[in-house]
């Protein structure tokens, strides 16, 4: 009880930066928390939800404190987090809230805000609603799936450490299939941020968030996997994240390139030399590293 911890947060850039913090807590520390701003000595708004499947490794972490900071250019902020004791807790209204968690079927409805989350209760998918205005909303499915690897029987390296080689002569199978339980997901809601996530089996996990305080809406997603299992069927999994639009693209979209901007990418298509891998790799030749960033561009739906 009343043991202090600092946070500093660092803005490289030359404009002022909205972040948002996550910090690992035991449940009886978080329960007695309150975030302060060195600078100003106000309170900052925080909330608490348990820590995301799978379980933490180790410790006693079972929560996390959450809270959204406003960074100016080149500067280190610094923010405290600070436990209170049990007669300080009665004498203030800024302790952080603990986000409600609410049923799968309700979900993160959109009540006007720009961006909701919704379950796709078929196959465990995220649906994310964005509206851009009135006349406008793009939804954005987000499914996790795998491809079976290839085991290099053909003369060929397999699928392995480094190479992402699946079995071309097979489709991603969707995580929630063939069956998924709506109850594997949990919903949470605070002032601070919305959290949807869904959990297949215990090696796999999604967790899609919309913070409160954004200056350009948006989700944020995070997908945590593994031990990949294999003893079962004896297959390896080549795990794959999809996001579906429904945007008619052409087949075309654009990725970053380690400091060469940006790049644009073609289905089945190479601008230096006669695409081959059509027939030969399908399925990982289509796909791209990338440091930071990939866009699509579409004038209508498909």
């Amino acid at each position: 009880p009343g043991d202090v911890v600092a946070v500093l947060a660092y803005n490289p850039l030359a404009w002022e930066r909205t972040e948002h913090v996550r910090i690992p807590m035991n449940a009886a520390a978080a329960r007695r928390a309150v975030v302060v701003d060195a600078s100003s000595g106000e309170f900052v708004p925080s909330a608490t939800l348990p820590a995301p499947p799978p379980a933490p490794l180790a410790g006693r972490a079972t929560t996390q404190l959450v809270f959204s900071v406003t960074l100016p250019p080149l500067s280190v902020s610094t923010f405290f987090v600070r436990s209170l004791s049990e007669n300080e807790v009665a004498q203030t209204t800024a302790l952080a809230e603990a986000a409600e968690e609410t049923g799968a079927s309700e979900s993160d409805t959109n009540d006007g805000r720009a961006v909701s989350v919704s379950l796709d209760p078929n196959d465990g998918s995220l649906l994310v609603d964005f509206v851009v205005d009135a006349t406008f909303n793009l939804t954005a499915k987000i499914t996790a799936a795998f491809y079976a690897s290839h085991d290099g029987s053909d003369g060929f390296v397999p699928s392995g450490a480094y190479v992402f080689r699946p079995d071309s002569s097979q489709k991603a199978t969707p995580l929630g299939t063939p069956s998924f339980d709506p109850a594997a997901s949990r919903v949470f809601r605070s002032g601070v941020l919305a959290e949807t996530r869904v959990a297949f089996g215990d090696w796999a996990s999604v967790a899609v968030r919309t913070w409160s305080k954004e200056r350009v809406p948006h989700a944020e997603v995070e997908w945590t996997v593994g031990p990949i299992p294999v003893e079962a069927d004896g297959v390896g999994k080549e795990v794959i994240v999809r996001y579906s639009t429904g945007l008619a693209t052409g087949g075309t979209w654009a990725t970053d390139s380690n400091g060469r901007d940006m790049q644009p990418r073609r289905r089945d298509h190479r601008d230096d030399w006669t695409f081959r891998n059509a027939s030969e790799e399908p399925v990982s030749s289509n796909y791209y590293p990338f440091g930071s960033i990939a866009t699509l561009t579409g004038d209508e739906r498909a």
